[in-house]
């Protein structure tokens, strides 16, 4: 695609590059419903959705009502050129069908196993009631002096000759420590229907796919590859949900042994304990077994499922980003995303930096870099992100929707799934998972300016070429070896490492892609480079330098690999501690000799930063220094502490690609960037990650050429007024308020920038051949470098006086979009129960509740959350109900328009009156229970509200107060002669000016 091409795109993106949200289909589906969703997400810019049966779904699920409502919304995507993907579960993990597949097989739920009892025993006879699971897996002894295991693991001996019902009956022939392994089974109640699937059982997950993706083929292949672009697989997991169980399925016994080459049930004790120099070599070896269970039996499956049939597997794994959780989960992130189509990943809560705040404390940076590293590097189009689930609930605004955009995009994302665009809102429905960002709203009138704005840059940061400095290292073996497996202090110290790295390289303005071990073995090191290889054997991409996490355990193919890069003069830091372990062997001489060897001294320093108390740095001349270098941080160091010992160790071995500066020539921290090569051109995305700090700061690359700024808001393409060309590379002055972002292009064919400012201390909004305009905001002196970069010359200006601070009001006028709503919350309730006849019976619920009015509202109307859409005898005939507004029958309601179509309304007109008003809500039960008032009736109208438990209805106010004297400060618009290189520039009339206001954001809220 070339330059123009890409404006043309740019300026309207296509639906593939729009948003694609998790359409939670929850409630009773219809055809008029479904048709109309469908084109009110296409009239608000969504470019496709993704078809999700969710809590609170009536249509039963894989019914042929079912399977008509999916049909008529890709009948409706295919007529307006939209993207359809369906989901291959009801509500979320993948694996269950609906729980379809346990049955007449309970054995395909999902197990694990944990040790039931431990105990020790004296040499001689032993009887003793072991305490069992659900299932007893084995009893092994292990041989201890002083209680330390001695021998492991060729000691261990297997008691299950020993074993009668549930007694160990055993003649000792010394001291042993006892281990009783048991099966427990997926304890339910953390999903909808109750359990995971074994995904590490073939026969599951065939069944899986018989029932869910066979199904859809059958209604929908024609379609596919087409409308029909994917299929969405939600957290698929092989880890049981308790923490002290590790995987289990019958067939692992044998696995392991196949693989390793010795049995698995002797050597069980050495996953939760720790056995001795061989432990992390076991453990390694286990979850190398239970990760290739999962890999090749449930993502490959499907994988290679979906691609006989045209259809992408896309979707993304359960803890993706989260070390040691997604360890547990999946075991090696690439090692399964391979049979992804797809990159993806789930984005949580609403924020950008790693913490360990709130109640999903996940790493959202690792979480999409371990998508987009998989597109980068594994050779996938597209990454999706499953985006804004659980991020402030209701409260949720465009401004903010904007800026975990622009933060997700940053990370390498380039189509995202808003989480989620709700069918219904109605009675509970609307607190599962929230917010929702679909017509129920308020904010869904000004959607499509958020729509467009992240298709263009979705549009523009895909199908090109990815570039970063840094590869990261992927230390998952170090995990395997030291997770026991609910975690351990080693553990807990490399995930801190870890997620602290994810932060301090983005803060440091170098971007990078995690890499695999088998990534770094296979990798092109060509003059100290590390070229990592797409499965076709091209190089994906090539990175200057590689940056390690705490590290205890590497495989020896690992370490060769690092020995022949250094020696290619590659550089590495590492963050904390170095290798003491192999995969292959445990505690390993090997590779303490090969570290040793590249780090020198610092190898030996590395081993105590996990207990040291302040960073613990080389102490090698950085100028001179090859090889390895440690910059360590210990658990709990600040970011601020090692922001600079790490930036120094980075910028004294690389010279960056991209670089974003302060006036002072530091990182900018809030700052971060993607750097894409499409069409030739390099195309860089900024984003000001904090929402109260501005940053003026300096954007410098190491190449130069002609730039240009691609506004995603607007789709226009304009000039860049000020930027400096030199043989080194281009420097660019930008401005970035809070949550604010910029896309730059670059064209490399010219040798430099056109614009004629090389530099100016003020902005400048405007270039003509006779003029340059800028924005003053204070009294001074200012410049501007013009002419051409071998031969400037500066143009200034004065500027005496400013005008005068205006005072602004304190008082605004004020009107509601939508009219106001009062919820009513507070009820009296009466059981009402006759008997009607000899065999009939009338149970009635009354529902009482007051409310007082001063005035009459206009447009008043009255919304039932629920009742009006509930049913009996199965479904077939509306609950019972009345309601009654003081004394008088409400009119039919009708489905809703204020709020949510099946939260239905009626008119109010003519039933308020001013002072005390009742509303009563009646239903009737005869041989089936009656309704209940589970959610607040909603009075709406024009009008405000005072008090709570006897709430009042006031007139609605026409002025708001703005809580303190705002202030419009004019700013000059100064345009200094071009005749002369100096001038005075006394103020005039502005010709413009800014009126900043506390609360006023560029998004609407």
């Amino acid at each position: 695609m070339n330059l123009d091409s890409l404006k043309r795109e740019f300026s309207n993106p296509a639906n593939r590059f729009r948003f694609a949200p998790f359409w939670f289909l929850n409630h009773e589906l219809n055809e008029a419903e479904t048709r109309w969703q469908v084109r009110e997400m296409n009239k608000h810019g969504v470019g496709g959705f993704i078809l999700h049966a969710r809590h609170g779904l009536i249509t039963p699920y894989l019914s042929e009502e079912w399977m008509d409502q999916c049909a008529a919304a890709i009948d409706e995507a295919k007529n307006l050129g939209m993207k359809a993907y369906l989901y291959d579960e009801n509500n979320w993990p993948s694996g269950p069908a609906d729980a379809k597949v346990y049955e007449g097989h309970p054995e395909y739920r999902q197990s694990g196993v944990v040790i039931s009892d431990e105990f020790n025993v004296r040499r001689g006879k032993v009887q003793q009631t072991l305490q069992v699971g659900d299932e007893l897996i084995a009893a092994i002894g292990v041989p201890v002096e002083q209680d330390e295991p001695i021998g492991f693991p060729e000691s261990a001996v297997n008691l299950a000759d020993f074993i009668k019902g549930d007694t160990l009956e055993w003649v000792a022939p010394q001291d042993f420590r006892v281990y009783v392994f048991s099966r427990i089974w997926h304890p339910g109640g953390t999903v909808f229907f109750g359990d995971y699937v074994d995904t590490l059982n073939p026969q599951a997950i065939a069944r899986f796919i018989e029932l869910t993706h066979k199904e859809y083929t059958q209604r929908f292949s024609e379609e596919f590859g087409a409308t029909v672009d994917g299929i969405f697989t939600d957290e698929p997991s092989m880890m049981p949900q308790r923490d002290d169980a590790a995987p289990w399925t019958p067939r692992l016994p044998g696995e392991f042994e196949w693989q390793s080459g010795y049995p698995l049930l002797p050597v069980l004790p050495a996953l939760f304990r720790d056995m001795g120099p061989q432990t992390a070599k076991i453990r390694c070896d286990y979850w190398a077994t239970v990760t290739e269970l999962f890999a090749k039996n449930y993502m490959k499956q499907i994988y290679d499922y979906c691609d006989s049939v045209k259809l992408n597997s896309i979707g993304h794994l359960n803890c993706e980003g989260e070390l040691m959780p997604g360890t547990r989960c999946h075991g090696d992130f690439f090692q399964a995303a391979q049979y992804l189509h797809w990159g993806g990943c789930d984005y949580l809560g609403e924020g950008t930096w790693p913490t360990d705040e709130g109640a999903y404390p996940a790493n959202n940076v690792a979480a999409c870099k371990f998508a987009s590293s998989a597109a980068h590097l594994l050779g996938k189009p597209v990454v999706m992100c499953e985006a804004f689930g659980l991020g402030s609930q209701w409260a949720i605004d465009l401004r903010n929707l904007k800026w975990m955009s622009d933060f997700i995009i940053a990370l390498g994302i380039n189509l995202l799934e808003p989480h989620a665009f709700y069918y219904s809102i109605q009675g509970f429905r609307k607190w599962e998972c929230p917010p929702g960002e679909f017509y129920q709203s308020p904010f869904w009138s000004y959607y499509r300016l958020l729509a467009d704005y992240t298709g263009r840059l979705c549009m523009l940061f895909r199908d090109g070429q990815h570039r970063a400095d840094v590869a990261f290292l992927y230390s998952n073996k170090s995990m395997w070896a030291e997770m026991d497996p609910a975690g351990s202090e080693i553990a807990e110290q490399l995930t801190d490492s870890f997620n602290q790295l994810t932060r301090l390289l983005l803060k440091l303005n170098y971007d990078y892609d995690f890499v695999s071990e088998e990534m770094l073995q296979a990798a092109d090191f060509t003059d100290g480079t590390i070229g990592i290889k797409k499965p076709d054997g091209e190089v994906a991409e090539r990175f200057k330098i590689l940056v390690m996490p705490a590290v205890t355990t590497v495989s020896r193919q690992t370490g060769e690999a690092l020995r022949n890069y250094v020696a290619e003069g590659g550089k590495i830091i590492a963050l904390g501690s170095l290798p003491t372990k192999s995969a292959e062997y445990g505690e390993d001489e090997a590779i303490t000799d090969i570290f040793r060897e590249m780090f020198g001294d610092d190898y030996d320093r590395s081993l105590k930063v996990a207990k040291a108390r302040r960073p613990v740095t080389s102490k090698k001349n950085l100028e001179e220094w090859a090889g390895g270098l440690l910059v360590g941080s210990p658990p709990g160091t600040p970011d601020e502490e090692m922001l600079a010992p790490l930036g120094e160790a980075l910028g004294a071995a690389i010279d960056p690609d991209v670089t974003v500066i302060d006036a002072d020539g530091e990182p900018v921290p809030d700052v971060v960037h993607l750097h894409y090569i499409r069409a030739g051109h390099h195309f860089l995305l900024l984003q000001n990650t904090s929402r109260e700090q501005s940053h003026q700061c300096t954007v410098a690359v190491g190449f130069t050429g002609d730039v240009s700024f691609w506004d995603a808001e607007t789709g226009e393409v304009t000039p860049v007024y000020v930027a400096k060309g030199s043989e080194n590379g281009l420097s660019v002055p930008v401005s970035l308020p809070p949550t604010g972002s910029t896309v730059l292009c670059i064209e490399p064919d010219f040798p430099g920038p056109s614009t004629p400012i090389i530099d100016a201390d003020l902005p400048i909004i405007q270039v003509t051949d006779k003029e340059a305009v800028g924005l003053v905001a204070e009294p001074g002196q200012y410049s501007v470098t013009v002419g051409s970069h071998t031969e400037p010359r500066i143009v200034s200006a004065g500027v005496r006086n400013m005008p005068k601070v205006i005072e602004l009001g304190d008082t605004w006028e004020f009107k509601t979009d939508k009219p106001n709503a009062l919820p009513l919350v507070h009820w009296d309730y009466q059981m009402d129960n006759q008997v009607t006849g000899r065999d009939t019976f009338r149970e009635r619920c009354i529902f009482t509740a007051t409310f007082d009015a001063e005035i009459i509202p206009t447009e008043a109307k009255l919304l039932l959350d629920g009742l009006a859409v509930e049913k009996v005898w199965e479904r077939s005939t509306i609950i019972n109900y009345t309601v009654l507004v003081n004394g008088q029958s409400l009119a039919e309601l009708t489905p809703g328009q204020y709020l949510d179509h099946y939260i239905y309304e009626a008119s109010l007109e003519d039933l308020l009156q001013e002072g005390r008003n009742q509303v009563q809500i009646i239903t009737e039960g005869h041989l089936y229970a009656p309704g209940a008032l589970r959610d607040p009736v909603i009075i709406v109208g024009r009008f405000a509200v005072a008090g709570q438990r006897r709430p009042r209805l006031l007139p609605q106010p026409e002025q708001i107060k703005t809580g303190g004297t705002s202030r419009a400060t004019p700013i000059i618009r100064a345009s200094p002669p071009t005749a002369s290189s100096s001038g005075s520039l006394l103020p005039r009339k502005p010709a413009s000016c800014i009126c900043k206001w506390t609360g006023l954001v560029t998004w609407p809220r």
